[in-house]
């Protein structure tokens, strides 16, 4: 605590430069489309940045069986995805979640909205008891598997996963839809799912975030389409359903078994109320989950909208809104009283089985009844089919049937219109939207009316699969801010600060001293000390030794009985230390009866130590030599030097050519002519190759001219040598090394 508090307090005195991190690379934003791509159906989509994996929607596709109805989760790695954001409780948006954490090696988290996962777990269930075809889909134990995998969070709750910050807003669709905004490295991408800004009889319209995203994946249902007024559309509806029972017609409604039912049944409620000569008509609602959906309902009132609130008021009332005095529940088909005009609703809603199916067959034949179609129909459904009123239609068991009774349409479904995905990219301010769940006919509309509107804006409508990956360049700026004894020194602009860069789990860069290690971040530090022995072949006072290195280092001390983890105890415990890095010392060892004499040397690794240590033990192992074969040298050793770099070099490099009058040297890499002025000044037109070689004489300059205690090319950190601290804290743009 004590070394905390010193450290904060430290940071009081010391400069605290926030640097601009140049050279970090060009990121980008990858959306790869695994299902409602250029189609309606199987709502799945990924996106990755800066190796962190989203699934946002996770559905089966309504107008396909078994594992075709799946995403396309073949053309990923599933293992690699962080998290999955399921929107809402529709099939086509969750329906393939047991499948997903069963069957394709996801290891991630899933997320969902309280009132979704609840119902998820009611819409699966029914789904595996009446669908057939299911068994490739779903089975009971994953479903039961994957509900133990799944997260909740309320609306505008944060939550976090592996560097991920997401949340969720209320979307408008359904109850506890959401549209989900997720944060990676501080870019942010908005899923709206499927998303509706009107409130109707008991949800509120969709939110708007206070944050802009920088990409936003958007439904494209309706293209360019406008909705009518809710008022007109609800006249439209209870005007159609009035004519058939009055001329003593069946009306069948096709509807999802939860979601706009609802909204069609407080509608039906209420108008029966004020019309008395209609409340001898019984409306049935078929559906298993009919009252189970109605206590879920009550239990989230207060997600719904002022008008139902107030209705269901707890203290006064207590009226629960969705318990319907002109509604009755059809428990069964087989028991459905049959012989007279009635009003039925039931599932599915794009009639491909179950009840809706078995009552379309047996009504579709006679004039007086009538279909209406409330909700969007995907391509290939029955419900699609019939809109187009053909003559004939095919039953289950493939019998033709001809198709007399009325069809009328009526978009009841809460997606977003034109007019409302206008205003609602025009207010987050986006610049690149990515289209899906939509017709190729209305992405495409949708497209290039909004890249008309919007000059700005880029847009995309990709298709299925990997091949049709959107990639969104990005270029965001990072900063790293300097800690501790990192910002004790001061920098100017275009020099470079050493230290350690951490980059945490959100991507916040911060560079610290190695000392600092262990007090700013979880990391644990260790300290690698390296020693190294060589033989001698006879026994040389530590005074000779100090002669040689002297003449290779400048500043090589002596240091009395300085301990040392690697030295015996023997009477001469004399250190030389030499650039203040590496020491050295003797040793007297016995080896088969003879007496044998090592030089230790030892040092704490390090960039630059580890040059140091090695050009020690290449000095010491000059002592082997006899002097008939030492080089000849000038008073200033150029010509050793020059000769020793010749060798150092010939080492990496084949044809090296000392050119001894002029101090050059001449060879080739890659094919690139290279030419070095001793020391170390390189000539050479391929810049890559120079700056490789230029790596590499630095490094034998290091090993072979004497050098002062520290030219700058120090690994260690510590810049205190370089000057004081700057009183002013200071924001440079520097490139980071």
């Amino acid at each position: 605590k004590l070394q905390f508090l010193y450290l904060i307090g430290a940071g009081q005195y010391y400069t605290m430069p926030e640097i601009i991190v140049e050279g970090a690379g060009d990121s980008r934003v990858e959306v790869t489309i695994l299902g409602a791509g250029r189609e309606v159906g199987r709502s799945a989509a990924l996106v990755k940045f800066r190796d962190k994996q989203v699934l946002f929607d996770c559905g089966i596709h309504p107008a396909m069986s078994g594992l075709q109805s799946l995403p396309f989760f073949d053309e990923v790695n599933c293992a690699e995805i962080d998290l999955c954001l399921p929107t809402h409780f529709h099939l086509d948006h969750c329906g393939a979640v047991p499948y997903f954490t069963e069957c394709t090696g996801f290891q991630g988290k899933v997320v969902m909205t309280h009132p979704t996962k609840k119902i998820f777990r009611m819409v699966m269930k029914d789904f595996i008891n009446v669908t057939n075809e299911s068994a490739d889909v779903c089975k009971e134990e994953w479903l039961e598997s994957s509900l133990e995998k799944i997260d909740t969070l309320d609306y505008h709750q944060e939550g976090q996963h592996n560097g991920i910050k997401y949340h969720s807003y209320n979307a408008g669709h359904v109850l506890g839809a959401a549209m989900w905004m997720i944060d990676i490295a501080g870019v942010r991408i908005l899923y709206t799912g499927d998303f509706s800004r009107e409130p109707d009889r008991h949800l509120m319209g969709a939110e708007t975030p206070m944050v802009a995203p920088d990409v936003v994946i958007c439904e494209s249902t309706y293209g360019i389409q406008i909705h009518d007024q809710r008022e007109e559309r609800e006249a439209k509806f209870t005007k159609w359903i009035h004519d058939t029972v009055a001329r003593g017609g069946r009306c069948l409604l096709p509807v999802f078994a939860l979601g706009r039912a609802q909204e069609l049944l407080l509608i039906l409620d209420e108008y029966w109320a004020e019309h008395k000569e209609l409340q001898s008509i019984p409306i049935y609602y078929a559906s298993s989950l009919a009252k189970r959906c109605n206590t879920v309902f009550e239990s989230y009132i207060s997600l719904m909208n002022e008008r139902v609130q107030k209705q269901y008021d707890i203290i006064k009332h207590k009226r629960n809104p969705f318990l319907f005095k002109h509604i009755t529940l059809m428990k069964d088909i087989k028991t459905f009283d049959d012989n007279g005009p009635c009003v039925v609703l039931a599932s599915p809603g794009m009639l491909q089985s179950g009840v809706s199916r078995e009552l379309f067959e047996k009504w579709c034949t006679d004039e007086r009844n009538s279909v209406v179609i409330s909700g969007y129909s995907v391509a290939g459904t029955l419900a699609q089919r019939i809109q187009s009123r053909p003559p004939h239609v095919q039953d289950e068991h493939g019998k033709m049937l001809p198709l007399r009774c009325s069809v009328h349409t009526v978009a009841f479904s809460a997606h977003s219109d034109f007019k409302q995905t206008q205003e609602f990219i025009q207010q987050i301010g986006v610049k690149h939207v990515v289209l899906v769940h939509g017709d190729p006919k209305n992405m495409d509309k949708l497209k290039e009316r909004l890249m008309q509107d919007f000059a700005y804006l880029t847009c995309y409508a990709p298709g299925n699969g990997k091949e049709h990956t959107v990639a969104i360049p990005f270029e965001p700026q990072r900063t790293c801010k300097v800690i501790g004894r990192a910002a004790e020194s001061t920098v100017d602009y275009g020099s470079q600060v050493q230290g350690i860069m951490v980059v945490g789990k959100d991507f916040q860069h911060t560079l610290v001293h190695p000392q600092d290690l262990a007090s700013y971040t979880e990391l644990p530090v260790a300290e690698l000390k390296q020693a190294v022995f060589v033989p001698l072949p006879k026994y040389y006072p530590l005074s000779d030794i100090k002669d040689q290195l002297t003449t290779y280092f400048e500043g090589v001390s002596v240091l009395q009985h300085a301990p040392d983890m690697y030295m015996d105890d023997a009477d001469e415990q004399t250190v030389l230390k030499v650039s203040g890095l590496v020491n050295v010392f003797l040793q007297q060892t016995t080896c088969e009866g003879d007496e044998v004499t090592t030089v230790g040397v030892t040092w704490h690794s390090s960039r630059y130590a580890d040059v140091i240590a090695d050009s020690v033990c290449l000095a010491l192992l000059n002592l082997t030599i006899p002097p008939a074969q030492k080089m000849p040298q000038d008073t200033s050793d150029q010509i050793f030097r020059l000769r020793c770099m010749h060798k150092f070099l010939s080492q990496h490099y084949n044809g090296v050519h000392l050119h001894l009058m002029e101090e050059r040297f001449t060879f080739e890499v890659s094919g690139e002519q290279v030419t070095i002025i001793a020391p170390f000044e390189v000539d050479c037109d391929d810049e890559d190759v120079r700056r490789r070689v230029e790596n590499v004489v630095q490094k034998i300059f290091l090993a072979v001219w004497p050098m002062p205690e520290d030219y700058g090319w120090c690994g260690c950190g510590d810049h205190s040598h370089h000057g004081v601290p700057d009183p002013e804290p200071k924001k440079r743009k520097v490139q980071v090394a």
